[in-house]
């Protein structure tokens, strides 16, 4: 099969993206002298940008036009979007998303051929009257290879492990990050302790007393990160984590992915931030709560996820009323469960300098 133009839907969240990167390089890989967009919401748009395998990166707000839906300048942004997209005469879109948003912008691009995932695996059912042909069902595994499977309706057989771009951030995310690392004596480790839902959030204060015995134990240098709205978090860890230092940045998405690739560790729950991390190679040591390990744990990296299964579990709530599967992790639990880990990473480390 041949496609001159191909447009890739996935507008959010900023872990999901990072799922679908390695389908872009297969798709990149069959297609090199084809045109490959990508249709995405603002906060994800910086790390497509530095990916080096886009011809364009097609940002949309549907989020700022569910707020504001009767302004004249929302429906000109919407004109203006579907005008653009049309104007490219994309041979083929796909869907990676599965919800009915997704779907009907795929298909208002004007793609001669909307393909998505199966309907087994949709989040909305309704979406697959959008489809021309869908991708039969995944079945229990990752998201990052329910994504490659996707493109086996182009007659692409995704092999082998997932491949990401070879870096998320520019020069300036670079230089930037690397002024802020020299106040950092050592080894350190990034901290991420919020989500996008709050059932994925272990409680603050228990981070912050992680965090002090980290340092108390091994001595590293701890960074913390935190994303829109999530500054408090960020100053709650840093209270409990007394007297041990906790260096708090302020960075944005592909500073983050700098950051965090220069890093010992990862520290964090089923976050885009994680995942970040588990693309550039890092270890990550994880709390998890409502999702499950098997289809959205840390992919192919030295990894640790410390779980409670409860009745309940794999709920996939983004509230909950008494979120027990996290208040009932201990510290005691998760700090051994660190401890294992560490042993392991250093472990590897050992051997692969000498």
């Amino acid at each position: 099969m041949t496609a001159r133009r191909i447009l890739m839907v996935r507008l959010s969240a900023l872990g999901d993206v990072v799922h679908t990167l390695p389908a872009l390089i297969d798709l990149r890989a069959a297609f090199p002298e084809s045109e490959i967009d990508w249709l995405v919401e603002p906060a994800a748009a910086p790390l497509l940008r530095n990916s080096g395998a886009l011809n364009q990166v097609i940002e949309i707000s549907t989020r700022a036009w569910r707020h504001r839906p009767l302004s004249p300048a929302t429906w000109k942004e919407i004109a203006g979007t579907f005008r653009r997209l049309r104007e490219r005469h994309y041979d083929i879109a796909l869907d990676f998303q599965g919800l009915w948003k997704s779907a009907s912008l795929a298909r208002a691009s004007g793609a001669r051929e909307i393909l998505g995932i199966g309907t087994a695996d949709l989040r909305e059912s309704s979406a697959h009257i959008f489809y021309h042909r869908q991708a039969p069902a995944a079945g229990n595994v990752h998201r990052i290879e329910r994504n490659r499977a996707l493109l086996l309706l182009l007659g692409i057989s995704p092999s082998g492990p997932a491949r990401y771009p070879e870096r998320f951030w520019s020069e300036a995310d670079q230089r930037r990050v690397e002024s802020l690392l020299r106040a950092l004596p050592g080894d350190f480790v990034v901290l991420n302790p919020g989500a996008g839902w709050a059932t994925k959030i272990w409680p603050a204060e228990r981070f912050g007393q992680l965090a002090r015995r980290i340092h108390e134990s091994y001595d590293y240098a701890l960074v913390c990160t935190w994303g829109p709205g999530e500054q408090r978090l960020a100053e709650t860890v840093r209270t409990h984590a007394r007297p041990a230092p906790i260096f708090l940045l302020a960075v944005s998405i592909t500073e983050f992915a700098y950051l965090v690739h220069r890093a010992r560790m990862f520290i964090g729950g089923d976050t885009g931030p994680m995942h970040i991390a588990a693309a550039c190679g890092v270890p990550v040591f994880s709390i998890f709560g409502p999702t499950t390990v098997g289809q959205n744990g840390p992919y192919q990296t030295q990894s640790r996820v410390v779980q409670r299964l409860l009745p309940c579990s794999h709920c996939y709530r983004r509230t909950c009323w008494h979120h027990s599967c996290m208040n009932h992790l201990d510290l005691s639990e998760v700090w051994e469960a660190f401890r294992q880990f560490e042993q392991r990473v250093g472990r590897s480390l050992t051997s692969s300098v000498s």
